[in-house]
């Protein structure tokens, strides 16, 4: 009997339960629901909206009618400031229960349009308008609604809809400052990449966006942590299917110069992880990879390394030789002296300057007045070169023929100064040379020389085009043949 009692009991609690559950469903089915901008247009719902930063917009709002209503706020819904600061738009479905009479708090959450605007504080209001503007926004606001990201990638997804900003205007714009007056930008890499994704996925056409076209950010990707986020942005690059370091590596022969640097960034933050990419790289057959690859291995150790920029110290294209040496420059170590020594007299005058220079760090001293010279000759210290005598001059000869004018000049001036007879027809020679600076010096080392076989190459000198270049010539026939070329030219 008392069983049966408590049964009729719960049956009775479980009646009244579902009585009650009933009520409240047809209470709530029975209530209306209304979007904001229509609830305010008709006078049903009395709204005051004001700024509360970048991430939410605040809403109080309180019913004017005397039957129960829900607000629904759908992402998309614009908020129009009415004073200097960006309007905000919804990026996510709001509904507010305003059963009671009462004012009702709300926050909102939404994000900046026009970036360039003040951020909205509680002193700015705004007006409520169902659909925002430009279009586009309102496709990319139904995809946030459901997306699962941070909120500075809401905004900054907002932001290239709105005003298609290239990387450099958000790490400038879209900032955190701090107390002691220091800047740091808002969003990660990884923000910016899950708002493109965003933008994207909302069926936005991309091709002429900032962000996109750059290639920064998808560059700068590769190398998160965060997996997804770096398969997108091997996709974003056009390398869908290939290892991410061996993309990177891919970039470093780019046509941008921009890009390759950022190429050349992201490797260095991979670490040991691009070493294996970068060796075979600096072997490889592109040499704008070749060269940015082997100016990446000056921060790798170990014999491989040492080995691969040994061979390009061998290349035929003197950039790659003179990265090489500058990548070879602070290490240690018996067999960095015997790649770094030859190399002092390479045909080429950078070449030679960073191998000296690499010495130098090692404090390497010539062993003789033949690498001396050499050593002298690559860091263009003339002066020294002329106080170690003849020994000099062969060698200051065989740099007469360098691409560079300055260290042909250099070498011109000191062989004047040495008077050595086998510098006579190597300086002959460059009276032809297209620098005139060169071809002027090369009338002032003749003259000291005062051999004859040199007065019909200056003759041909009176001729010049540059003043300085025919004044020489004059003194050195002067000094050689002690007639006055001036008057005999005048008559």
């Amino acid at each position: 009997m008392r069983r049966d009692r408590k049964r009729l009991a719960a049956l009775v609690l479980i009646v009244a339960f579902m009585i009650s559950f009933s009520a409240v469903n047809v209470r709530v089915c029975a209530q209306q629901e209304m979007l904001l901008a229509d609830a305010i247009t008709n006078g049903l719902v009395r709204a005051e909206i004001k700024g509360a930063g970048l991430a939410e917009i605040e809403a109080r709002l309180e019913r004017q009618t005397e039957q129960p209503i829900t607000i629904a706020i759908p992402a998309g819904t614009f908020f129009v400031n009415r004073g200097a600061a960006l309007n905000m738009v919804a990026v996510k479905n709001i509904w507010i229960d305003l059963s009671a009479k009462t004012e009702t708090r709300v926050m909102i959450p939404s994000a900046g349009t026009n970036m360039y605007k003040r951020v909205p504080d509680s002193s700015f209001s705004f007006d409520v308008r169902q659909t925002p503007e430009p279009k586009e926004l309102a496709r990319l606001c139904i995809r946030l609604a459901i997306a699962q990201i941070s909120i500075p990638a809401r905004q900054i997804a907002v932001w290239i809809v709105t005003d298609d900003p290239a990387r450099h205007d958000i790490d400038k714009t879209y900032i955190i400052r701090w107390q002691n007056g220091s800047t740091t930008p808002a969003a990660s890499n990884e923000d910016i990449l899950q708002a493109m994704k965003a933008v994207e996925q909302a069926g936005i056409n991309t091709a002429n966006k900032k962000l996109f076209k750059e290639k920064i950010s998808a560059i700068r990707g590769i190398v998160s942590a965060d997996q997804e986020i770096a398969d997108y942005a091997v996709k974003l690059l056009g390398f869908t299917g290939r290892e991410p370091i061996s993309a990177l590596v891919s970039l470093l022969g780019d046509n941008v110069l921009a890009i390759r640097a950022e190429a050349a960034n992201s490797l260095k933050k991979a670490g040991p992880l691009a070493l294996e990419y970068l060796l075979l790289a600096a072997n490889g057959m592109d040499p704008t990879v070749a060269l940015e690859a082997i100016r990446l291995l000056a921060g790798f150790e170990g014999t491989h390394v040492v080995q691969v920029l040994r061979n390009a110290t061998a290349s035929t294209n003197p950039a790659i030789r003179a990265e090489a040496v500058r990548s070879l420059s602070g290490r240690t170590g018996v067999e960095c002296l015997s790649i770094l020594k030859p190399l002092l007299q390479d045909s080429d005058a950078t070449v030679r300057k960073n191998a000296a220079e690499a010495l130098q760090r090692l404090r390497w001293r010539p062993t003789n007045k033949t690498e001396e010279v050499w050593f002298l000759i690559a860091l263009r210290r003339a002066e020294e070169c002329v106080a170690l005598g003849s020994v000099a001059v062969e060698p200051l000869i065989t740099v007469l023929q360098d691409p560079e004018a300055p260290v042909r000049l250099m070498a011109v001036k000191a062989l004047g100064l040495l008077a050595d007879e086998r510098a006579v027809e190597p300086l002959i020679a460059m009276v032809a040379d297209r620098d005139a600076e060169i071809r002027s010096a090369t009338a002032v080392a003749l003259g000291k020389l005062g051999d004859y076989r040199a007065v019909e190459s200056l003759i041909e000198l009176l001729a010049d085009a540059d003043e300085q270049v025919t004044e020489d010539a004059w003194q050195a026939l002067k000094a050689i043949t002690g007639k006055d070329f001036r008057k005999t030219k005048l008559t």
